[in-house]
């Protein structure tokens, strides 16, 4: 979910958000190693999910994980946009999204790695 607040507004009954991060992160912290990481958010609308991925890396890593965002809007029948902010040379590129029908956004944001 973009927003986890929405989603714990969205139903009449108790619901409870399982963020994947905490079922991610310890297993991405035995192949990441000592190498720097960034985690990288297909579209700016995934910037919370990035954000708690980021935020538990950091502290089970004890050091600091960047966040990295791809520009994405549709034109006409294609979707186009640019690197958002931070580099990332050098660093394990870790991509979320929230969903993914077909992988556009994924693989997209796979190709535009060389040049971050």
């Amino acid at each position: 979910m973009h927003n986890i607040a929405a989603f714990q507004n969205a139903f009449r009954c108790k619901a409870v958000y399982l963020g994947a991060e905490a079922l991610f992160a310890p297993r991405l912290i035995g192949q990441i190693g000592d190498a720097l990481v960034a985690v990288v958010s297909t579209d700016l609308g995934g910037e919370k999910c990035v954000e708690l991925l980021r935020l538990r890396l950091e502290r089970m890593l004890a050091r600091p994980v960047a966040k990295v965002f791809i520009d994405k809007y549709r034109s006409e029948v294609r979707v186009v946009g640019d690197i958002f902010a931070v580099d990332v040379k050098d660093r394990i590129a870790i991509l979320i999204d929230d969903l993914i029908a077909g992988g556009g956004a994924v693989a997209r944001t796979a190709g535009q790695r060389g040049s971050w």
